[in-house]
């Protein structure tokens, strides 16, 4: 993480399990985020129903978009951006959020995850589920679509069971067009990345090119924009607080301090085998 990130939040996260009463309507897991105001910390919630229709390697890349350095790292350091109104602090936009946590599953090569054959079929698998929906969401509320044609379209596509296709088109149908705001996040996530890279050259550092991003705390739309003239002062050698912070400061600076004591507190009080921070054994042995 640290040859990726400048920044890490305070705030820890556990792994729970996901409240029965949904499980067997939802996808494999997801993120809650927590509060350092409050005392509690985030959760990935794993979906423990129906455990044989979820394969073990789609686990690495579930996990590195639902907690670090998806959702989690996100969510957690907007939250610590007190200079801000609540809005933009505690506010939802998928594109950013959801276009971050899919972008994150693609840093699993630089961590040194997906070595071995099955995890990296997991993460293109992934990829292409969520390619998939930008085909059967406009199938569906473009061109009249009805649900089996995006089920039979999925189940042709992708090598996910038909139990999660199921729910995942429930999904797309009643919410038009949140499933495609993944893509559009992502891909505006990666081209700025390859832009920084090719214009700053050897001055490109990946730590701080994710924390500039990251530090435009989930203000809709207008990040893209904001990470552009970021990206075009450095290029033409203007000085940036986010793109060429000194490499003489520390690499992870105060936010890194000691978590409140309420938060340690309830994170020391999790059900035993629920680990603090992510495990892969966790969700190896909990899908069964």
């Amino acid at each position: 993480m640290i040859k990726l990130f400048g920044r890490l939040p305070r705030l820890p996260y556990g792994v729970i399990a996901m409240p029965a009463a949904s499980a067997a309507s939802r996808t494999a897991g997801a993120y809650e985020g927590g509060s350092l105001a409050a005392g509690r910390p985030g959760y990935f919630y794993a979906n423990l129903s129906a455990v044989s229709t979820r394969p073990k390697w789609e686990m690495e890349a579930l996990v590195l978009h639902e907690a670090v350095p998806g959702h989690h790292l996100q969510i957690a350091l907007a939250q610590e951006q007190t200079d801000l109104p609540d809005f933009r602090r505690h506010g939802g936009y998928d594109a950013f959020s959801e276009g971050w946590g899919l972008y994150a599953e693609t840093l699993g090569y630089d961590m040194g995850f997906y070595t071995d054959p099955y995890a990296h079929f997991g993460a293109l698998n992934y990829q292409m589920w969520r390619a998939i929906r930008l085909v059967v969401d406009t199938g569906i509320h473009a061109f009249g679509w009805s649900r089996q044609q995006a089920i039979d379209y999925f189940k042709a596509n992708s090598a996910k069971s038909e139990q999660e296709i199921a729910v995942e088109i429930d999904r797309y149908i009643v919410s038009p067009g949140q499933a495609l705001s993944y893509k559009i996040g992502q891909r505006k996530f990666l081209e700025l990345r390859a832009r920084a890279a090719r214009e700053l050259g050897t001055r490109f550092d990946l730590r701080l090119f994710h924390d500039a991003v990251l530090a435009e705390r989930r203000a809709a739309a207008r990040h893209a924009g904001r990470a552009h003239r970021r990206v075009d002062r450095a290029a033409q050698g203007a000085a940036d607080p986010e793109l060429t912070r000194s490499r003489a400061q520390p690499l992870i600076p105060s936010s890194f301090a000691a978590v409140p004591p309420s938060i340690a507190t309830r994170s020391a009080s999790l059900k035993p085998g629920v680990p603090r921070m992510w495990s892969t054994e966790v969700f190896v042995h909990g899908y069964g």
